[in-house]
């Protein structure tokens, strides 16, 4: 936990899920993460949601700072996408289709 921390740019946390649904457990999970990392460890942190962290992670405008998924692969593309990238994994090595993102 603690090298996941300690972070060359600010934490991202990219949560799962439908961006318009009326209750998201996924955001509240990561809206109430990045609060307490910032108010208890000085800790600069970016809320992200998946298909918008899959665009910068495509645009190359994702930040250097380490990255925490949270989500199922199923609801959070972002999450799938990294394992697809994995060498020891039987996933497709390609970007998920209906993403919503563009290449």
């Amino acid at each position: 936990m603690s090298r996941i921390l300690s972070s060359s740019g600010p934490l991202c946390i990219v949560y799962g899920g439908e961006s318009g649904t009326v209750h998201n457990p996924d955001k509240a999970l990561a809206l109430r993460l990045a609060h307490d990392l910032h108010l208890y460890q000085g800790l600069d942190v970016e809320v992200l949601h998946h298909r918008v962290a899959l665009q910068a992670a495509h645009e190359a405008t994702l930040g250097n700072g380490n990255i925490v998924t949270i989500g199922h692969p199923e609801i959070n593309l972002y999450t799938r996408w990294l394992l697809e990238r994995q060498p020891s994994s039987s996933m497709s090595k390609t970007l998920p289709e209906n993403t919503g993102a563009t290449s």
